[in-house]
């Protein structure tokens, strides 16, 4: 029998409360105030001061309690007389503002998952229970690394398409029936299939960018033996200090700062694939990803060593 697959099924079912009930409580709570205004707008309308002639230009009004359907069909409107690429902006920056709750959970749980991962098993002792098994520590690192850089985030991944399809159904539902192409206005623009193929390549290039951070706190799970946190933070801190005092400058901080943090994206600029394909051949993603390695084989090491606290 793989032992692989077992491994990351163990891992979802000692977390599902934070690697899927979690995503799933915070997709159907999004859903629901997507829902919620829907309706309050459909019964008490909203003020309006803008309304779309038929010949495309636009003039001042003053209107109240203008409801759903009138409301998405002014939203439509306006989104239609934009150029091409700039209602494309607009759709993305309102997809894209959907998705900020989910990855903001995502990157805490995945942080806060890594630190205890190969702690906890020292903690309560079950590291005697997997010694005892034919389980590789290889297999038991990769399969910790795994589920935290590719299917964790692939459920959170999911929700976000749910709640972005949702939200294109209730706008779809409430403008039709109005004089607006929706396809053209809305669907078309949106481009989901390959937002959603963006999202999945920079979900893996953000995992290796990021491996020497991650490296760096399963190897210190690996060897704690108390508040793994205070030693994935303090340790990093009291280097820093040490450089700056012995060489005035912080070259080597300062890069794993950079690789413990977020892919910088221009401001307001849309996340491109081919803005991230060219950096996986960069000399310092390579130069992160031999470090990350470097420490993820030292918490294979430490694992095979390890024993209960």
């Amino acid at each position: 029998m793989n032992q692989f697959p077992i491994l990351l099924k163990r891992e979802f079912w000692e977390h599902r409360n934070t690697f899927i009930v979690l995503p799933l409580v915070t997709t159907g709570f999004m859903i629901l105030m997507m829902v919620g205004f829907y309706i309050a707008v459909d019964i008490g309308g909203i003020n309006a001061d803008i309304t779309p002639d038929r010949d495309g230009s636009s003039h001042q009004v003053t209107r109240n309690e203008v409801h759903a359907d009138e409301a998405f069909e002014l939203m439509l409107s306006k989104l239609a007389s934009l150029p091409p690429s700039e209602r494309e902006h607009k759709l993305y920056k309102i997809l894209n503002g959907l998705g900020t709750p989910l990855l903001v959970i995502l990157s805490i749980v995945v942080f806060f998952y890594l630190i205890v991962s190969l702690y906890n098993d020292r903690k309560d002792r079950s590291i005697l229970f997997w010694k005892s098994m034919p389980v590789s520590d290889i297999n038991t690192v990769a399969a910790k690394l795994v589920t935290a850089l590719l299917l964790v985030p692939a459920v959170y991944l999911v929700c976000l398409a749910v709640v972005q399809l949702v939200l294109l159904i209730i706008a779809s539902l409430a403008a039709m029936g109005q004089d607006v192409s929706i396809w053209a206005a809305l669907w078309e623009p949106s481009n989901l299939v390959g937002r959603w193929l963006t999202l999945v390549v920079y979900i893996l290039f953000q995992a290796i960018w990021n491996l020497p951070f991650y490296g760096w706190m399963i190897l210190v799970s690996a060897w704690a033996n108390s508040v793994p946190l205070a030693w994935i933070i303090g340790i990093p801190i009291a280097f820093s200090v040490a450089e700056r005092i012995v060489s005035d400058d912080n070259l080597v901080s300062a890069w794993f700062a950079s690789h413990a943090s977020p892919i910088v994206i221009a401001h307001d600029q849309e996340l491109q694939i081919t803005d991230l394909l060219p950096r996986l051949l960069d000399i310092d993603t390579l130069l992160g990803l031999s470090v990350g390695l470097v420490f993820v084989c030292g918490a294979i090491w430490l694992r095979g060593r390890g024993d209960e606290i």
